[in-house]
């Protein structure tokens, strides 16, 4: 976790059928925007003095954004990859 006490990543598989017909039903566009839309407004919910004093115009998240597949590589790899890039986020917050 950085110093707001946020996950920078967190590992997730699609495990249920609902989550299967949700990414199904949904184009990876609207799926980015929904959650950027939810953590935005969570984020500044829970700390809006710190982010009115280092987020200048208010925008929380940049427009831009990557989907990618995995293709055929198993969970523990992108779990592992996952724990990497987190600890080298971390690393570069403190």
């Amino acid at each position: 976790m950085n110093r707001l006490g946020v996950k920078w990543f967190e590992t997730r598989s699609v495990s249920s059928s609902r989550e299967s017909k949700i990414l199904e039903r949904h184009a990876p566009s609207e799926i980015v925007r929904t959650v950027k839309s939810i953590t935005a407004r969570e984020m500044w919910e829970q700390h809006e003095p710190f982010l009115e004093e280092y987020l200048w115009g208010g925008g929380f998240w940049e427009e831009s954004y990557y989907v990618g597949t995995a293709g055929d590589v198993s969970t523990d790899t992108i779990e592992q990859y996952t724990l990497d890039r987190t600890a080298a986020v971390q690393s570069m917050c403190n």
